[in-house]
């Protein structure tokens, strides 16, 4: 088993091309953050799994959302579930910003954070 695959382990179904959209996506924020410097994979790891993470199962449920058969209870179930991921979206963020804020002495954490979304919405809007 590839170790994406086992981290997967919190998909509850995985679907075609979600192990690959999930490798995918980390390795472009790694890359991205390593660009931005001070990365440390001890720390930043565990984050950026859980940005894939919720970023996969927003994007899932935003396909479900566009589904024109998609009755009102299923649609209030699914927004709740993609508010809930986005917010551990935002908080991963934040501590990514804290823990390269102790690193990067120099900048503010709300420049982090707001550097670290924009990785971010630009490699989820990338797919």
């Amino acid at each position: 088993m590839n170790h994406a695959r086992r981290h997967l382990g919190l998909f509850k179904s995985k679907r075609a091309g979600e192990v690959d959209q999930y490798e995918n996506m980390k390795a472009r924020l790694v890359k991205g953050l390593q660009r931005m410097s001070a990365y440390n994979s001890a720390f930043d790891t565990p984050l950026v799994d859980e940005i894939a993470h919720a970023a996969t199962y927003v994007k899932r449920g935003e396909r479900y959302l566009d589904d024109p058969n998609c009755s009102p209870e299923t649609y209030a179930a699914i927004s709740d579930g993609i508010a809930k991921q986005a917010a551990r979206m935002r908080a991963a963020i934040r501590d990514l910003a804290a823990n390269r804020k102790e690193r990067l002495k120099a900048q503010s954490t709300s420049k982090l954070a707001a550097d670290i979304k924009s990785l971010i919405d630009k490699v989820v809007r990338e797919g």
